[in-house]
């Protein structure tokens, strides 16, 4: 499946818009705390930690995305947006969201 933030696919037209998809993923109530503990893995500048943590939630969120988009009949998503926020009681959540296309 092809995945873009652009809302056009360079060589390819887009025969069929179908739907708007989207994805979330929300990490436990101790994940932001943790990982704001675990800022001593800072190695050059870069907390591995976090970033691991929020990786796993966007990739979470993306394959969410993605499989509701095939449930449509797509085979590709175009304007993709990734948000993160903290959300209450200190979890993270990460939301996807796109124009599911056929190309």
């Amino acid at each position: 499946m092809i995945i873009t933030t652009t809302s056009t696919i360079q060589g390819k037209e887009i025969i069929e818009y179908i739907d708007i998809v989207n994805g979330e993923a929300i990490m436990g109530a101790n994940i932001v705390r943790d990982l704001f503990a675990s800022v001593r893995d800072v190695v050059g500048g870069r907390a591995g930690a976090y970033e691991s943590k929020l990786k796993e939630a966007r990739d979470i969120a993306m394959e969410e995305m993605k499989q509701l988009a095939k449930q449509k009949g797509a085979n590709a998503i175009v304007g993709i947006d990734v948000d993160y926020e903290v959300v209450r009681d200190g979890m993270l959540m990460v939301a996807v969201s796109g124009t599911a296309v056929r190309v």
